[in-house]
């Protein structure tokens, strides 16, 4: 004999059990990815490494309200709120939100060794660089653009931290939280610290290579506009120097060298530097636009004095 069907209320009753027991699997399901997002991402460092790259290692929070301090990251992370590593960069374009990257670096050298955090930019909106080890917070590193090159402790041309030092098998939390006004991504990389002169002196040389070739192009440019006295040239002439005081701003050597101590100008300079070599650029395209017709009407008023 069939039983007859429950009644709506025996249904309802039959199916809180499997309704309890998917609730307690979901809050389950969530507290341990919570737990595991709490977990930082781990980096393991060689001290024999000419350089450790970070970008895309990191767990990252981007915030859009532009202003999350140390403590509300720690917050955030702590709710599962930061994405894990992706092994790609942060979105490159432009934006006005905070970023917070977070890592654990471990010395699995022989040795104790130290490195330096280089950021791979001069300048930056807001930077902080803050390290956790054995319970104790310690800043690596604070910048923002109010601040002049002169006050930068090492006086280097790009932004790099003090030196992190590890001893044999110690294992840090790096956090880094920044703003920036240009694209988002940062090229982020851990160098050794017994390397950092030799480093140095090969960034100058390179420099001082590629200046010295565009100034002297620069120079013989110039020099053909005074012999020919051809607009055109001038304007080109203005076009290429433009170029170079633009590759000059974006490397940091105008901060460093022109206008150390104007930090809020120097936010802005690479925006009026571009937009007057691309005036330049614009003036040289409309007399060799206006070239042909030149020529044309020349040898027009040749023939009618014949």
């Amino acid at each position: 004999m069939s039983l007859p069907p429950l009644a709506p209320r025996h249904r309802r009753a039959s199916a809180q059990p499997s309704t309890r027991l998917t609730l307690l699997l979901a809050l389950a399901c969530r507290a341990a990815a919570a737990w595991t997002g709490a977990r930082a991402a781990q980096v393991s460092l060689m001290p024999e490494a000419a350089r450790t790259g970070l970008s895309g290692l990191a767990e990252t929070l981007e915030h859009p309200r532009g202003a999350v301090d140390l403590a509300e990251a720690r917050r955030l992370r702590a709710d599962g709120r930061f994405d894990p590593p992706s092994g790609e960069d942060p979105r490159a374009g432009m934006t006005l939100s905070a970023f917070w990257l977070v890592v654990e670096l471990r010395n699995d050298g022989a040795l104790e060794a130290a490195w330096r955090l280089d950021i791979g930019r001069p300048f930056l909106r807001r930077l902080e660089m803050t390290l956790d080890r054995a319970g104790a917070t310690a800043s690596l590193l604070s910048e923002s653009r109010d601040r002049p090159f002169r006050d930068r402790p090492d006086g280097a041309r790009m932004l790099r931290s003090a030196p992190l030092t590890l001893a044999s098998g110690e294992a840090v939390t790096l956090w880094i939280g920044y703003a920036t006004d240009g694209p988002a991504g940062l090229n982020l990389s851990l160098q050794p610290e017994e390397k950092e002169a030799d480093r140095r002196v090969a960034d100058a040389l390179g420099l001082a290579a590629f200046y010295a070739a565009g100034g002297l192009l620069l120079a013989l440019l110039m020099g053909v506009f005074a012999a020919l006295r051809r607009p055109a040239i001038g304007w080109y002439a203005l076009f290429f120097a433009g170029l170079l005081a633009y590759n000059a701003q974006l490397e940091g050597l105008m901060f460093q060298l022109v206008w150390p101590f104007a930090p809020r100008w120097n936010a802005a300079a690479s925006h009026v530097i571009g937009m007057l070599a691309l005036a330049a650029g614009l003036m040289f395209a409309r007399d060799m636009a206006d070239a042909p017709r030149a020529r044309s009407g020349a040898r027009d008023r040749g023939a009618s004095d014949a």
